[in-house]
């Protein structure tokens, strides 16, 4: 029986020290050979290193925008949870057209920093627009109340 790996992708977090590429050789070591057998061929690919979305971020976005945009949702005649809300959400700032009418939406944990703000600030105005719903800055002080 034949397994399928050519999903597998390993990242490891590095730095250029020196003139040369300095990473955690021992991760390697034990992750290699879990997933990969002597003479398989493998691609290494180099790129900027970039922050991924932050904890704080993730609390902020599931804590206050998603619950508020699912009232103001609810409000307006969508009963949906959180988790389908989000998913609303994604399709509609996240999603992008491909060939032969694929859309692919992206998952949120691989956001960098400045691209969850960035679908945040998009979500804000749009619920202000359509829902007229303010969702507040992150850390600012408001009164939630649900019923």
């Amino acid at each position: 029986m034949t397994t399928y790996r050519s999903n597998i992708q390993l990242t490891y977090r590095g730095v250029i020290k020196d003139g040369k590429v300095k990473v955690d050789a021992s991760q390697l070591k034990v992750d290699v050979p879990i997933y990969f057998s002597e003479g398989d061929r493998i691609d290494v690919v180099i790129r900027h290193s970039t922050k991924r979305r932050s904890t704080d971020q993730n609390r902020y976005y599931w804590g206050v925008v998603v619950p508020i945009v699912r009232r103001g949702l609810r409000d307006a005649g969508y009963p949906l949870t959180d988790r389908d809300t989000h998913q609303a959400l994604k399709q509609m700032f996240l999603s992008v057209d491909c060939d032969f009418g694929l859309h692919l939406t992206p998952s949120t944990t691989e956001l960098s920093t400045e691209q969850m703000n960035e679908f945040v600030e998009n979500i804000r105005l749009w619920a202000w627009e359509k829902l007229k719903v303010t969702i507040p800055e992150p850390g600012e002080q408001v009164e939630l109340k649900f019923s």
